[in-house]
């Protein structure tokens, strides 16, 4: 777990800052090759600015990253690049460009593939919810509908969101260790949810185990969960604290009723709401809270 947070800060925290340092100490010949580098870092920016999981390390900072990129390319150009001509025709120059190019394009179709993602298909089926936690701000960590913004695969969950709560500096956790193995240092924990409909309780399941951070139930995906009938759709809620389901079976729930609190039981790398809807036959539903989809880096504010 703390290989993989690593990871992901290198990767949009400490690389595109590297890359607009960069700038300050290559030594560009033509406008046109700090043309295409400043595309490369900018598109490399929004890809990340729109696909990290941005709460592991302060949601407000995809901001900070994004207006520092931007600053150094407009800096870089007027102290350095401004009077330099546009093009070249030394053939070592026009290779730099020519693989300028390709990388610029890659970016460019990591952007837009990211950006489709917030897209959902017309076609298929949605139902609308009432969103089920209250107080506060609640970021999708996971949500979309493709693998970019949405880790959900299989067919049953491919819209499925997963859902965190941030403290007002876009935090998910109270303590200053990034890798914290405190269940209770994460404001999800233990969060009252609520029903996000009138239905029927079809299956639920209050006995499993909240996991230690760090380790999986690679069998129990679910841990403690319920599953309601919801109009037309089935909308499955896991990972609750165990012995926390206030419902069983066959119960009749209203809208915004209490169900139980915020676990770490199943298949879950940390506290976290997962849901998502299926329709009778087993086809995934898209769920709408207040008519609206959401994605990764979604903020959803709760009074």
């Amino acid at each position: 777990m703390a290989f993989e947070s690593l990871y992901m800060i290198f990767l949009f925290l400490i690389l595109p800052l590297i890359l607009a340092a960069l700038q300050f100490f290559i030594k560009f010949k033509t406008k046109l090759e700090w043309v295409i580098y400043s595309f490369i870092i900018i598109l490399f920016t929004c890809f990340i600015y729109i696909a990290a999981f941005w709460a592991l390390v302060g949601y407000y900072l995809r901001y900070a990253i994004m207006i520092i990129v931007l600053l150094s390319v407009l800096y870089t150009y007027f102290k350095k690049i401004s009077k330099l001509p546009f093009n070249s025709k030394n053939k070592k120059r026009l290779v730099f460009v020519g693989i300028g190019v390709i990388f610029s394009l890659i970016c460019l179709f990591l952007c837009i593939h990211a950006l489709d993602g917030y897209s959902y298909p017309a076609e298929v089926p949605s139902i609308d919810l009432i969103f089920p936690l209250k107080n506060g701000s609640y970021y999708v960590a996971q949500g979309g509908s493709n693998a970019q913004l949405n880790m959900h695969t299989s067919y049953l969950q491919k819209y499925a969101y997963d859902i965190i709560k941030l403290n007002s500096l876009g935090l998910r956790a109270s303590s200053l260790d990034l890798f914290s193995l405190n269940l209770d240092d994460y404001y999800i924990f233990r969060k009252k949810v609520f029903s996000p409909c009138d239905g029927k309780i079809l299956e639920a399941y209050n006995n499993a185990p909240d996991m230690v951070l760090g380790q999986m139930n690679k069998i129990d995906y679910n841990g403690n969960y319920v599953l309601i009938q919801c109009k037309e759709a089935k909308v499955l809620m896991a990972h609750f604290l165990k012995e926390s389901l206030l419902v069983k079976e066959n119960d009749l729930v209203k809208t915004g009723q209490e169900l139980g609190r915020i676990g770490n039981s199943g298949n879950t790398s940390e506290p976290h709401l997962h849901i998502n809807a299926i329709d009778d036959k087993g086809n995934p539903v898209i769920i709408k809270f207040g008519q609206n989809t959401f994605a990764r880096n979604s903020i959803i504010e709760e009074k």
